[in-house]
């Protein structure tokens, strides 16, 4: 609250007191964290590791955007990192190479089920990032409203990698910490008017990831490391970003 605000409110006992409470309301109200929703298949190995891979990377990032402690309980809020499959097979089990690269990515490794993509889950989502490009266009048919907010996760990461070297104007998102998920939304926002104004790849194809499902470890291997490649290029932007 600006000071000149609360100086006004000192010249009327019945507003002063009733100051405090104001205060209190503003600083106590949550934001709503940031969700991301990743999405791939069968939702056994491509997601699932980009959800890990994410979620650990970007708040290791959050928790270095802010010195000390102050808002250490809001940063852990900021965030929520899900996973969903637009073809799921429940019957089928995480692939024992996925949890392997989780390791190796030094991931946690953590209990998962097979989820379906549904339009009610495509609700409070803030960001959108599949693995493929007809992934995405599949689960912006469920919601169109996502059309500006739904990018496959190289696509995101070329984007937001972008941002960083833009001049600073009026329009530049700012880190206010410890509201951590305002600052992410307006970047993703700002993500979306960019699209198309980034240089594309010598090949569209650049954009999919594909499924290493019942192949070698090796392209396992391969697969996570592009994944892990654009996340850490996205969380190193938005690092970039938060920190001019």
């Amino acid at each position: 609250m600006p000071s000149q605000h609360l100086e006004d409110l000192v010249g009327e006992s019945e507003t002063a007191a009733a100051a405090p409470a104001a205060v209190a309301d503003s600083v106590t109200t949550p934001t709503a964290p940031f969700t991301v929703l990743i999405v791939c298949t069968g939702n056994i190995c491509r997601s699932p590791i980009a959800e890990a891979v994410l979620s650990d990377r970007l708040e290791r990032a959050i928790r270095s955007w802010a010195d000390g402690d102050d808002g250490q309980q809001e940063r852990s809020r900021s965030i929520a990192v899900r996973s969903a499959g637009t073809a799921i097979n429940r019957e089928l089990e995480r692939p024992a190479e996925v949890l392997d690269q989780l390791r190796r990515l030094g991931a946690p490794v953590r209990p998962h089920s097979v989820t379906p993509l549904t339009p009610e889950m495509l609700d409070d989502v803030d960001l959108l990032l599949t693995m493929t490009r007809d992934q995405r266009r599949s689960a912006v048919k469920l919601a169109p409203r996502l059309v500006t907010k739904a990018f496959t996760l190289v696509e995101y990461a070329r984007i937001v990698d972008s941002m960083t070297g833009l001049p600073v104007d009026a329009a530049t998102p700012r880190l206010s910490p410890p509201d951590i998920a305002s600052f992410l939304r307006e970047t993703s926002i700002r993500a979306g008017r960019r699209r198309g104004m980034v240089p594309p790849p010598a090949s569209p194809s650049v954009f999919d990831i594909q499924d290493p499902y019942r192949m070698s470890a090796d392209v396992y291997r391969s697969v996570s490391d592009s994944i892990a490649g654009a996340i850490d290029d996205i969380v190193g932007a938005l690092t970039a970003l938060a920190k001019p």
